[in-house]
């Protein structure tokens, strides 16, 4: 191994001296080849300098010549065109005027042609109505002294009567109309009722992309659009529908119920669904998340729920579509707020490839698959009962708590 080792290290030395000789015999060639390299190119562009700059003044020579060959030819043309023009001007006057003149001597021989027949018309009208005025005269005084004598008559046979109309009658009359108004503002007459329909829905998210939910929209508008059904129930339906891109923000959503209370009489109904994220905050309040609420900021940026009502004393109904739904419960209830919720405290939403099982299955509800009694009404005692009963793997789906029940929308048969 020594013996190897040495002869290793003699090889290599060997090597390096060869390299080293080869060096020294390369670099004044090397060298040398630099600097007939530099003189060539410098030789090359001395050359080449005077050729280009040839090259450049026969092309502005050309480009000169080329334009004095063309200004007469371009002028010519213009004086050439300019002509035409003018021919065409002059050719065309004549024929324009004696047009104009043909016109007139057609207006003026129709307008002569047409005075007498027009004269004569008005001659005829005028003789017309003067013989039927002559006819009519005395047909009308005739109709005029019969209608006098029957009114005449008339009021002799009435006289009586009248009088004793107005000694029992009138005061009957009046007692009625009192208990007809008394009756009708009171509410016992007339079911005098309106529902306001809120229906919100969250599509997409302003920080949060890989949150957008398209379907929520959807679901909101065919929600909006179901509800129609109540016109035939109530005496007027007022829709409202937050569903498009960026429009369910938390101000948009605030200022929408407002508006809804403020108009809302204490007899009326208002209806709020919401399809959004949710989010049970650790202090047990819940969270809608809506267009432009942040994640680092969840507990300032999310809507809380009791936001919702703005008037106890008005009867509210509300459905949620969203994760831990059922913790709004805490936020909501009180003695006139009917709830519905898609979710318990701890779970999402059941969906599939149609969609939101609890939305889906509450549109098939008002569509009259919820009338169970078949008298033409889905009630929302009648609506909530079949959401609880046919939506899949929910355990929350339980009507937390109402006063009365309503009837929601008529069915279609």
């Amino acid at each position: 191994m020594k013996k190897l080792n040495e002869k290793i290290s003699v090889f290599f030395n060997l090597a390096k001296q060869k390299i080293s000789k080869a060096r020294e015999a390369l670099t004044p060639k090397a060298n040398e080849l630099k600097e007939k390299t530099k003189t060539k190119i410098q030789q090359t562009g001395e050359y080449l300098a005077p050729k280009a700059e040839d090259l450049k003044e026969k092309a502005k020579t050309k480009i000169q010549q080329t334009g004095e060959y063309l200004a007469p030819k371009a002028e010519e043309l213009k004086e050439k065109t300019k002509t035409k023009i003018q021919q065409t001007g002059e050719y065309l006057a004549p024929k324009a005027k004696e047009l104009k003149e043909k016109a007139k001597i057609k207006i003026q021989q129709t307008g002569e042609y047409l005075a007498p027949k027009a004269k004569e018309l008005k001659e005829k009208t005028k003789i017309k109505i003067q013989q039927t005025g002559e006819y009519l005269a005395p047909k009308a005084e005739e109709l005029k002294e019969k209608a006098k004598a029957k009114i005449q008559q008339t009021g002799e046979y009435l006289a009586p009567k009248v009088e004793k109309f107005i000694k029992y009658i009138v005061p009957i009359t009046c007692l009625i109309l009192l208990l007809f108004c008394t009756a009708f503002f009171s509410g016992i007459f007339s079911n005098n009722k309106n529902l306001y329909v809120i229906s919100i829905g969250v599509p997409t998210y302003k920080n949060h992309y890989n949150m957008d939910m398209p379907r929520n929209q959807e679901d909101a508008e065919r929600i909006s659009d179901i509800l129609r059904r109540a016109e035939g129930v109530f005496s007027n339906v007022y829709y409202e529908t937050i569903a498009e891109h960026g429009m369910a923000s938390n101000g948009n959503v605030e200022k929408a119920i407002n508006r809804v209370y403020r108009r809302a009489r204490k007899s009326d109904v208002v209806l709020i669904y919401i399809s959004s994220h949710g989010k049970k905050h650790k202090d047990g309040e819940y969270l809608l998340l809506l267009y432009d609420f942040s994640k680092e900021k969840i507990y300032k940026t999310g809507f809380r729920a009791k936001n919702l009502i703005k008037e106890p004393k008005i009867k509210t109904i509300v459905w949620i579509d969203a994760c831990e739904s059922e913790a709004a419960a805490k936020d909501l209830i009180d003695n006139k707020v009917d709830l519905l919720v898609s979710s318990s405290e701890n779970e999402c939403p059941y969906s599939d490839w149609r969609g939101s099982a609890f939305t889906n299955t509450l549109l098939e509800g008002l569509s009259c698959r919820a009338d169970f009694d078949k008298n033409g009404i889905v009630s929302l005692q009648e609506i909530t009962t079949y959401v609880v009963k046919n939506v899949y793997g929910q355990i929350a789906l339980n009507p937390v708590k109402r006063i009365s029940d309503v009837d929601l929308v008529k069915c279609r048969y």
